[in-house]
């Protein structure tokens, strides 16, 4: 069995999951259109084949790849959730493309980085009943370019507006060392901020309750792309350098976590 290809850029499509007064939080996702192009290119339009049926009341779905080697049908299946609209449709769609997933296709969009678009106030509004807030009609976006390692994981990415204007860019530029401040004029003594230390971090306990506090503030700030867990940090407290790059990887670790259980 070969192995399949990667997704390009045109394969992938771009929704909003969550968006606020201040931006968007983007996914990337697939289509089962894509998906039966790339089997029909993989294996040809006879190589495979779909079977749908009901279990417990759920929409399964079961893909076969023929396996012209051992001469046997090598399946894999999965479950659909219902879409917004369509329930039985949507079932069977999502059942479909997460089956594909199992097969190999696009299960390289699970490695995408946190994906966060500041909006204008023209590309998004309130819903009227709902009061939540929403992409304008009209306004979307698309990856523009999307390279891999090695290991099939996304090592970088572009997101880009329907007017072709770039709007997200994975990995940044590496951010520039912070400046070494000079000495303040003589001045009643502030008061002292709470150390704090190596062994702390490593202390998971201290460590959650550091990165819950700080984490607030991120979602406090809307979700900035060129948020600095660092620099907030050192506003609050008093760190060696070492410690606060640690708590920096740390805390991009638990965001990634905290987005999701979302």
């Amino acid at each position: 069995m070969c192995e399949i290809r990667l997704l390009e850029p045109s394969d992938i499509e771009v929704r909003a999951q969550q968006v606020n007064d201040k931006g968007a939080v983007l996914l990337l996702y697939k289509n089962a259109r894509v998906d039966m192009a790339i089997l029909d290119e993989k294996f040809g339009m006879f190589g495979w084949q779909r079977e749908h049926f009901f279990k417990d009341g759920k929409n399964y779905c079961r893909v076969s790849i023929w396996d012209n080697q051992n001469k046997q049908w090598v399946t894999k299946e999965d479950i659909g959730t219902e879409s917004n609209t369509e329930k039985e449709k949507g079932e069977a769609s999502d059942a479909f493309k997460r089956a594909c997933v199992n097969i190999g296709i696009g299960r390289e969009l699970y490695t995408a980085p946190f994906i966060w678009v500041a909006l204008e106030e023209n590309e998004r509004s309130q819903n009227e009943r709902s009061n939540k807030w929403q992409l304008v009609p009209g306004v979307g976006f698309e990856v523009s370019e999307i390279k891999y390692d090695d290991r099939r994981n996304i090592s970088a990415l572009a997101i880009a507006d329907r007017n072709g204007n770039e709007r997200f860019r994975w990995p940044r530029s590496r951010r520039a060392p912070r400046p070494i401040l000079s000495p303040m004029p003589q001045q009643a003594p502030a008061k002292a901020k709470n150390r704090i230390t190596m062994d702390m971090i490593e202390d998971k306990t201290k460590c959650n309750k550091l990165l819950e506090r700080i984490y607030g503030f991120y979602i406090n700030d809307g979700y900035p792309p060129e948020w600095d867990a660092g620099a907030r940090l050192l506003k609050s407290y008093d760190a060696d350098a070492e410690v606060v790059d640690r708590f920096s990887e740390l805390f991009e670790s638990y965001r990634q976590a905290r987005l999701n259980i979302k």
